[in-house]
């Protein structure tokens, strides 16, 4: 079963003051890696495409303000060609993730206290089926060298 929504921009605002933007928050960027483009300083699924995926997350031109937004696609395919059927999420993050070898840079820094996070979406689901939107912070415990969550706020919708 396929899904898919359209995440037409994510901004984080902290207050009006001193408002700090996640880089490349309307997804106006994108970096050509190959065999598909991933938004500037953003991560997700697409380096499946490799191995056999469709692409999850895709450059749209149907953006709320700006040129570009980000289409988020779940599918289902065949990876790597074992005849079995794999569903492959939509997933997109800050930072650099090497799906392969479980590696990268999740996160951007982060110094202010937010009080909203704004966005727009698009909603395309066959049979209503539900889905969510997560943002979630940390800091860094020197400590014990782990992150530890901060806050996380959640938007599910069908």
């Amino acid at each position: 079963m396929k899904k898919q929504f359209l995440l037409i921009s994510f901004i984080c605002a902290t207050s009006a003051l001193n408002a700090q933007l996640l880089p490349n928050g309307g997804f106006e960027n994108w970096t050509n890696q190959t065999l598909y483009e991933d938004p500037q300083y953003w991560s997700g699924m697409n380096g499946l495409t490799m191995v056999g995926a469709e692409q999850s997350a895709i450059k749209s031109t149907d953006a709320h303000s700006g040129t570009y937004a980000l289409k988020l696609k779940t599918s289902v395919s065949d990876i790597g060609g074992d005849g079995e059927m794999d569903t492959i999420p939509a997933i997109i993050m800050l930072g650099t993730m090497d799906i392969f070898n479980g590696t990268g840079t999740i996160g951007y820094p982060y110094n202010q206290r937010p009080d909203s996070l704004i966005g727009w979406y698009k909603l395309s689901s066959p049979e209503n089926v539900p889905f969510h939107l997560e943002f979630s912070s940390s800091k860094w415990n020197s400590g014990s060298g782990n992150p530890e969550t901060v806050s996380v706020a959640l938007f599910e919708g069908q």
